[in-house]
């Protein structure tokens, strides 16, 4: 748990919106929010207190992992399209295609999610 005096400072930080969007935009570009907290030198636990604070704020903080799961799957196809023909280079693309793929299910069913 952060200090007070860290809480009060982040929560003079996040009273610019620039400074949220600048997060969202770090998830969107495949950060998460652990690591997003260590590029923007702010304490994750005030982050994940800010995106938990209101739906406002989880539905921004879900819309950018949603927009990352895009890009997952865009990496996905990057990767499968440029793999070489051979066995090793195969497995090892197709094991980076697997992990990008669940990943963008698990964060953006409605699109990439499996459907009955």
């Amino acid at each position: 748990m952060a200090r007070k005096v860290t809480i009060r400072a982040f929560g003079e930080w996040s009273k610019d919106d620039s400074n949220v969007e600048r997060v969202l935009d770090l998830v969107k570009g495949g950060l998460t929010l652990q690591r997003a907290s260590v590029a923007i030198k702010q304490p994750y636990t005030c982050l994940h207190d800010l995106f938990s604070s209101s739906e406002e704020m989880a539905a921004r903080y879900n819309a950018a992992r949603k927009a990352w799961a895009d890009l997952q799957q865009d990496e996905a196809m990057k990767i499968a399209d440029g793999v070489k023909p051979q066995k090793d280079e195969v497995a090892k693309a197709r094991l980076q295609v697997d992990v990008r793929l669940a990943q963008a299910k698990a964060y953006h069913r409605e699109r990439w999610g499996d459907r009955i």
